[in-house]
């Protein structure tokens, strides 16, 4: 009968059951005795009856109900419902009281198939229930139901908990429900006095549910360890839920009082889900460690999940860590718009010291959407650091405009000491879309350093558009110190259109300083654009944090991505790394584009800021790949200099060459060795390829013979160069030329500026011969030149250097000439030196004129006597010579 709230005539004529009339009932327990006289039940009917007083304690420790320092009431019935608003039930009035409930609410004997109410249920307002302990309800330990229950106070009190505090003494469901409205009440307080140990209940700690439970304060409390925090006393479930639509509730505060510890719980620490549950705060909190913030007390699954439609709630300044599983998870549909700011996420409440979740730090899955994980402001940045895998992943179909900014990931709390996650920083995978890394300011940058494996991964189909910018991925804060990831950025398995870095500066990524590669592209990962980021420079790009890797390494079947631009601002820096600038490798690695970078150099581009090893390779049958212009022309030249071996490497393993790689454009110059190297072939000790009869060898880029600069003519305001090219007949040909200062020590280029483009197609015979012209005074400069075939893309090792000389006067048929019988004679004047060809033709009115070489030779005297003596054998002839 005590389930029921009794008017207080009706309570006249049962008083029988609480004492003789002759005894009235007070508000003093004097007993642990369930009825009669001074027992509890009798306090609350007197308090309900008096608005405003206090169910105070005075039980002798001669009771019955007294052992081992707590008073017993083992209840035999439901307790009265507090349905009269103001009242207190208060267990530190019992003498002796210090820091524990004295007072035990044991429900263990009631008849169990009476459980819908067995519970101390509030449905008043301005309630406060003190220092209880309450143990074995086959329901809650508290229940605050209806709209009714507004302004309650649950303070001091142990649910789930023996007197020990070490030990469970279960509740069958949760310790407190708050349901179906009821709204700002407080469970805990800023006080060690006011601390509820929640723990130990068959369900969950603390669950609050309904559309308008609303405001309800969560505070200061330990839900799932003993009464020091410091060990497991499990809720068989969650800590805190928090589920059907409840609203702007807060668990924890802004201090260090209002800490809760969520710790040691069989299911998630903290888990909010639903459609529309929103606007809640989780702030401050301990979740997943003991309460001096140092060891770890597992909630079995994640620390915190936030599911199913649950949206616009904060999560800030907690410590998250020590869990089973992620620290954090944010999953399903309509999961949106929650913010994650100032936590540490994997580390101790100092963020010195990893305390690891077991796997992830921080989730968003299968629909989680515009969602921030930090954000703009200082006091926004997580340390999500020291977990078991990664630091963050963001995975699954439909997970997509996510923020992720500010934030050390991979670091202690200062960003300059490494705290790594276990495997990568950041994880982006599974057809995840559209998420933002970073952002073009200085305060989105996230410093993404010290993890073991990758910093930042972006994997598989579908995975795309998601962007990658101005983020310290490698760096401490200061943006020169190393901070090593192993590699710096993975893009893999089929990811496509993502893009790192932008054309401002402020978009920049800075990858260096990591152990091993800057930038990864493999397995068939195509269409992604890495852009004005430097690799390898610190972010000043004047001073080498080197990659101990290559830069850029592009392997196993990667395709179609871009390496900088056209545009202004969308070269790379790819300088100062322990290996090559770029490494591409292996088969159907292919049509990706390396344009407008500084390979070597600083990015002021003037200055040396070389690659240890080679500029750019292409290895073990990579093809079919663009550095600088395309074949039609379109694109930017890279400079590519002061690398300690060669600027630019093609060469093969095991028969897989790599052919139809397009080198065209490109400043190349002030490297170590050749400019450009194709292995294979008859070599001489420099590296130079010889040029072999009908370019009939093979291997890397064919073994594309190179051209012959016959003439390098200028007159101070411009420059004729001229030459002929031998190989496979009847095919076309860019040929591309170039001037340097000074030749290569081979004698083999190379190229510095790039002067132009002209095109030949060989002969039947595989000949061609070309010239282009410039302007400028070249003086002292010499000239090389490349040849592309425009069929295969395939472009050779550039040509022997030469230096400019004098342009000579035109040649001059000289009058008389003859004619006799042993042919057509003429004198000519020529310049010593100089390549002169005589041709004839029988027709001046072809378009063109079949003009045929007689002789080609270099002039030793200015007057050369010509004699055709096949002359006599045409009615008419007509004679020129040219150079060459």
């Amino acid at each position: 009968m005590g389930n029921y709230t009794l008017s207080p005539a009706d309570r006249a004529a049962l008083a029988f059951l609480y004492g003789p009339p002759a005894i009235p009932l007070t508000n003093i327990v004097t007993t642990t005795a369930d009825a009669g006289p001074g027992s509890l039940r009798a306090a609350m009917y007197y308090v309900t009856d008096h608005p405003g007083s206090v169910v105070r304690f005075n039980i002798p420790t001669s009771d019955p109900g007294y052992s081992n320092g707590v008073f017993t009431i083992r209840l035999t019935g439901h307790l009265p419902t507090l349905a009269t608003d103001g009242l207190a039930i208060d267990g530190s009035t019992q003498p002796g009281f210090a820091d524990k409930p004295l007072i035990v609410l044991d429900a263990s004997q009631i008849l169990p198939e009476t459980f819908t109410s067995d519970t101390l249920l509030i449905y008043s307002a301005n309630n406060a229930v003190k220092n209880i302990s309450f143990q074995g309800f086959n329901w809650n330990g508290v229940t605050l139901l209806y709209a009714d229950a507004t302004n309650n106070t649950i303070a001091g009190c142990w649910l789930g908990l023996d007197s020990t505090g070490t030990n469970s003494a279960p509740n069958a469901g949760q310790g407190i429900l708050i349901d179906a409205g009821a709204s700002g009440n407080i469970i805990g307080g800023t006080n060690a006095q006011a601390r509820n140990v929640i723990s130990g209940n068959r369900q969950y700690g603390i669950w609050v549910s309904g559309w308008n439970s609303t405001g309800n304060v969560i505070l200061g409390n330990y839900i799932g360890t003993d009464a020091g925090g410091s060990l497991a006393v499990s809720n068989g479930a969650c800590g805190v839920i928090l589920t059907g639509a409840t609203r702007r509730n807060f668990i924890g505060g802004t201090n260090a009082a209002a800490r809760n510890v969520i710790s040691g719980n069989t299911g998630a620490g903290i888990w909010i889900a639903g459609t529309s549950v929103a606007s809640n705060t989780i702030q401050g909190n301990f979740i997943g460690l003991n309460a001096s913030g140092t060891a770890a007390i597992s909630n079995t699954f994640a620390g915190i999940n936030l599911l199913d439609g649950a949206q616009h709630n904060l999560v800030a300044n907690n410590v998250i860590s020590g869990n089973f599983s992620d620290g954090l998870r944010l999953a399903g549909a309509g999961v949106m718009a929650n913010r994650v700011e100032g936590n540490f996420i994997g580390t101790d409440a100092l963020g010195s010291i990893a305390v690891p979740n077991g796997f992830l730090g921080v989730g968003l899955y299968d629909g989680a959407v515009s969602n921030t994980i930090g954000g703009l402001a200082p006091a926004a940045r997580n340390v999500i650091s020291g977990n078991g895998s990664e630091g963050l992943r963001i995975q699954g179909v439909g997970v997509a405009w996510n923020w992720i900014q500010g934030n050390f990931i991979g670091t202690d709390a200062s960003g300059n000491g490494a705290l790594p996650n276990g495997w990568s920083g950041l994880t982006i995978f599974s057809g995840a879309t559209s998420n933002t890394i970073g952002g073009a300011t200085v305060a989105a940058r996230n410093i993404i350093s010290g993890n073991w494996s990758y910093g930042i991964a972006i994997a598989d189909p579908g995975t795309s558009g998601n962007l990658v910018q101005g983020n310290f991925i490698g760096l401490a804060t200061n943006g020169s110190t190393a901070l090593p990831n192993y590699s710096g950025v993975l893009l893999s398995s089929s990811a496509s259109s993502n893009t790192l870095g932008g054309t401002t500066s402020a978009a920049r990524n800075v990858i260096s300083g990591n152990a091993g590669s800057g930038v990864e592209i493999s397995y068939a990962a195509f269409g992604n654009l890495i852009q004005g980021n430097f690799v390898g420079p610190d972010k000043t790009g004047a001073n080498a944090s080197a990659n101990g890797g290559e830069g850029i390494y592009i392997h196993d079947g990667a395709i179609g991505n871009f390496i900088g631009g056209a545009a202004p601002g969308a070269g790379n820096v790819i300088s100062g790394n322990d290996y090559r600038g770029i490494l591409a490798t292996g088969l159907n690695t292919s049509s990706n584009l390396i344009q407008g970078n500084l390979i070597g150099l600083q990015a002021d581009g003037t200055n040396a800021l070389g690659n240890n090893w080679d500029g750019v390779v292409f290895f073990n049958g990579a093809g079919s790949n663009v550095i600088g212009l395309a074949l039609d022309g379109s694109g930017a030249g890279n400079k590519i200099a002061f690398n300690g071996f060669v600027g630019i490497y093609v060469g093969s393993d095991n028969g897989d060459f790599s052919q139809g790689n397009t080198i065209r454009g490109n400043s190349i110059y002030s490297n170590s060795y050749l400019g450009i190297n194709l292995v294979g072939g008859t070599e001489d000790f420099n590296g130079i390829t010889a040029n072999d009869t009908a370019d009939a060898d093979d291997g890397a880029n064919r073994l594309q013979n190179y051209p012959v600069i016959t003439n390098a003519l200028g007159n101070g305001s411009s420059v004729l160069v001229s030459g002929r090219l031998d190989s496979e007949a009847g095919r076309a040909f860019l040929i591309d030329v170039y001037g340097n200062t000074s030749a290569d020590s081979s004698g083999y280029g190379e190229g510095k500026f790039y002067l132009g483009t002209t095109t030949a197609t060989t002969s039947g015979s595989g000949t061609a011969t070309f010239s282009i012209t410039g302007s400028g005074d070249f003086s002292g400069q010499y000239f090389t030149a490349t040849a592309t075939d425009q069929a295969s893309g395939d472009t050779s090792e550039f040509s022997l250097a030469v230096l400019v000389t004098n342009q000579p006067a035109p040649p001059v048929f000289n009058l008389p000439f003859s004619l006799t019988a042993t042919g057509f004679i003429a004198r000519i004047s020529l310049t010593i030196g100089q390549s002169y060809r005589i041709q004839a033709t029988t027709n001046l009115a072809g378009n063109p004129a079949p003009w045929m070489d007689l002789t080609n030779f270099v002039a030793t005297t200015t007057n050369f006597n010509f004699l055709d003596r096949t002359s006599t054998n045409f009615p008419r002839r007509f004679y020129r010579a040219v150079s060459p």
